[in-house]
């Protein structure tokens, strides 16, 4: 019971020094959250930017013109899919930026045409389904670590997966949407 009385009674987070990989891990789900909650509205800019040309240069002029606001095994495989997705998705943002700072889209067409193509299509897909991917795997791990009761867990899993169907299945609209004139 003595023990027990030690315990602190408030836990002050700013006078905790973390190791850094406890740092990072708070990083990245709080990151891999925001992730999560703005993929629908990028989600919604793509499929605007190509559905006509006002709206693409709508969405090019704000973008260019940003307002400043100021198990073992399967946790290997998770860990391992983590990885390797937020590579390719690092390494696709990296793409596109460079991309776009060399050779802007000056008009709708343009952007149109780009985004035709069918290996552009077929990186943007690669990109959504390791979003995808990512989310789901940091999500669940989150919900396995923090919902105990199996109801709670099962609910928020089930909520995800059909979110990220959903997801899934507008980024899909969009790719072959985009590849019809």
């Amino acid at each position: 019971m003595d023990a027990n009385k030690k315990r602190p009674v408030y836990l002050n987070l700013f006078k905790i020094r973390l190791p850094v990989g406890g740092v990072l891990s708070i990083l990245h789900r709080a990151t891999g959250a925001l992730l999560a909650l703005t993929l629908p509205f990028f989600l919604y800019l793509l499929q605007r930017s190509l559905h006509d040309p006002a709206a693409f240069s709508k969405i090019a002029s704000q973008l260019h013109n940003p307002r400043s606001t100021g198990s073992a095994h399967s946790g290997l495989m998770e860990w391992l899919l983590q990885r390797v997705s937020s590579l390719y998705m690092a390494g696709f943002v990296v793409y596109v930026v460079v991309h776009f700072s060399l050779t802007p889209a000056r008009d709708y067409l343009s952007w149109k045409a780009w985004f035709a193509s069918g290996l552009v299509r077929l990186a943007w897909a690669l990109f959504f389904l390791n979003v995808l991917a990512h989310t789901w795997i940091g999500l669940r791990s989150i919900y396995m670590d923090y919902l105990h009761p199996l109801w709670l867990r099962f609910v928020f899993l089930l909520l995800t997966a059909f979110g990220l169907l959903a997801l899934g299945l507008w980024a899909g609209q969009i790719l072959l949407g985009a590849a019809a004139p």
